[in-house]
This record gives C-alpha cells, sequence and structure tokens, in this order.
C-alpha cells in the first residue's frame, strides 16, 4: 500500500516537474499603440536598445511588417552586444515567406542563451520601400526586456549607433523570440520525480520476477 501511494505521489511530482520546467515562447516586443509614424529608411540599419533583466534563450529574429502583407525587400536583421559583437542574424525573404506572429515577420536562429546584460537589434532597410513603425506613443515589452533607446546607422547592414539619450522617439523595426531559462528548482524537481518512478519500476520489476518464480517452483 505504502508502495503504491509513493508511485503516486511520484508521478505527480514528476508531472508538476514537467509543466513548471516547459519550454515556452515568448516575445520581446508585445504590442504597439496609438498614432504612430511610418518610418523609412533607404540602406540603413535601424532598431532599438535594451536590457534583459533574466538570461534567456534567443531562437528566432523578427522584422516589422506593418501591414502584414509581405515586404518588398529582403531585409537582414541582427542581434549585437552593446559593445557591437554581433551575436545572431538572420534575412527575411522579400514576400510573406516569414511566420506572421503580430506585426512581425519572424525566421529562426540557432538557439543561444542571452544573460543579463544590455543588447542591440537591428533590422537593414536597403531602400524605403518598406517602412516600420516609429515614434509609438504607448508600447509594451516583456518584463524581462526594458526599453533603453533608439539606435541607427548606415550605410549597409552594420551595428547600430547607439543614439544618446532617447533619440526622440523609437524606431521598432525588429523583435524577438525567446524562451525562459527553467528555474533550477524546476529541474530538480523533475529529477526528484523521474529517480522515484524509476524506484517504483524497478520495484514493479522485482515483484513481477518472483511471483513468476514462485510459479515455476510451484508447478513442478
Amino acid at each position: 500500500m505504502f508502495m503504491r501511494l509513493l508511485c503516486v505521489v511520484s508521478i505527480s511530482i514528476l508531472l508538476s516537474g514537467i509543466a513548471s520546467s516547459t519550454v515556452r515562447a515568448d516575445v520581446a516586443l508585445v504590442s504597439e499603440s496609438g498614432n504612430f509614424l511610418g518610418g523609412h529608411f533607404g540602406d540603413q540599419t535601424v532598431g532599438w536598445v535594451f536590457h534583459l533583466n533574466t538570461e534567456v534563450t534567443l531562437n528566432r529574429l523578427g522584422v516589422e511588417d506593418s501591414g502584414q502583407d509581405g515586404f518588398v525587400n529582403a531585409h537582414d536583421v541582427g542581434l549585437w552586444t552593446a559593445s557591437g559583437t554581433l551575436l545572431a542574424s538572420a534575412t527575411l525573404p522579400a514576400g510573406t515567406s516569414g511566420s506572421l506572429f503580430g506585426n512581425f515577420r519572424y525566421v529562426d536562429v540557432p538557439s543561444m542563451a542571452l544573460p543579463v546584460a544590455d543588447y542591440v537589434i537591428g533590422t537593414y532597410y536597403p531602400t524605403p520601400a518598406d517602412d516600420f513603425i516609429q515614434d509609438v506613443p504607448l508600447f509594451q515589452t516583456h518584463p524581462y526586456v526594458e526599453y533603453i533607446r533608439r539606435a541607427g546607422t548606415g550605410p549597409g547592414f552594420v551595428f547600430p549607433t547607439i543614439i544618446p539619450g532617447n533619440g526622440n522617439g523609437n524606431w521598432f523595426s525588429s523583435n524577438f523570440q525567446f524562451n525562459l531559462v527553467p528555474e533550477p528548482s524546476s529541474v530538480a524537481l523533475l529529477g526528484m520525480g523521474g529517480l522515484a518512478m524509476l524506484g517504483c519500476v524497478i520495484r514493479r520489476h522485482r515483484r513481477v520476477n518472483q511471483s513468476l518464480t514462485h510459479r515455476e517452483e510451484s508447478g513442478k
């Protein structure tokens, strides 16, 4: 009876650990609203600076598609450290092939851990044919992502220069998706449940073997 109760508790712990450590995708720039302008740049890389207050795992980069109707041009998008080291980059093809989520189209990038630090994200606009949202009066970022200021420079796909102060507005040309890193307590809980389940399986296996052995001896 005790062992049955132990197995039931172990299963509960294991399922709880799986649920709490499940990786889920989140987005950096959650929403934009109010009367804002459409930005138009040619041969420029523009974006924004932010601070991560919690470690996350980067998995996708995105470019603004405010009309949700695709791009005229292909766009390179990148993520840099605050000092200008390029950490990840991708190209959003012209058209609608990128995965649309909200007002952004995304492509996958190799998963990468991003520790607590300042970063810069930006998109290259080869011509003014595609616009992006700028000077947004009301916007919301993920609780782990703190907006700092806009950034931009050119020509070409280069590190967007960090503009001192607020830069008199914002250039939300780019976005990214990430996974939350599971808490150590969740991982430990999952491990405890797994070990307990293993013990139940081993004990059950022994009981079955003992039962079979007893039957064989009784049949002799």
